[in-house]
């Protein structure tokens, strides 16, 4: 993905967004869209899911904390105001706390987790543009015509995120392998609760 940034007026970004929607373009942007925001989501169920395992090693096979668990995933874990970044770093935290090997063995883990969720701000916030602020990007968008253009506020400023449907198929893959990797890490988080009981 490329970025630019410049200021740009939030009437300018308006007239941007006014007029004609190209249907190919429109579709694009569905696709890319939909689809990793879709992704993003189990990402950030399988995050939800390692925070709960450290605290209910047991759950779902021991219904002992069934209750317990429920609530943790009610009143905190889905609460609004439990941010996708929080949990994230409530992970860390804990891996940093209570599970150092782990956080060492998962450091990288931690950090694509970071850029998964950076993206999905991105596609789930940013404004999808059809029309380039012409001339000076225009060459880009002519020699790119399967990209989509995405604009984010920041600082005042307008940052131009631009996504071909390859980079976008790229960074769908890399949510996928941090999902696998959390998936994974619920695992050791598990083994070693149980481990640690005793006999």
């Amino acid at each position: 993905m490329v970025m630019t940034s410049k200021k740009v007026s939030k009437g300018r970004l308006r007239s941007l967004l006014e007029g004609d929607v190209d249907k190919k373009q429109l579709n694009l942007i569905r696709k890319i869209r939909g689809e990793y925001l879709g992704e993003a989501t189990e990402v950030e169920n399988q995050l939800s899911n390692v925070i709960a395992i450290h605290f209910f090693p047991g759950y779902p096979f021991d219904k002992t904390h069934h209750d317990q668990y429920r609530l943790l995933e009610s009143t905190i874990l889905g609460h609004r105001s439990f941010t996708f970044s929080a949990k994230a770093d409530a992970l860390q935290y804990i891996l940093k706390q209570s599970h150092p090997d782990l956080y060492e063995k998962y450091k990288g883990t931690l950090a694509k987790l970071r850029k998964v969720i950076e993206h999905r701000n991105v596609l789930a916030h940013g404004y999808f543009v059809q029309e380039l602020p012409l001339p000076d990007l225009l060459k880009t968008q002519l020699n790119r015509p399967e990209q989509v253009m995405v604009e984010t506020f920041s600082k005042g400023e307008v940052v131009s995120h631009f996504l071909t449907l390859k980079d976008a198929r790229v960074k769908l893959k890399e949510a996928k392998d941090v999902s696998d990797s959390l998936g994974r890490l619920w695992a050791e988080i598990r083994k070693q609760a149980e481990e640690a009981l005793p006999n």
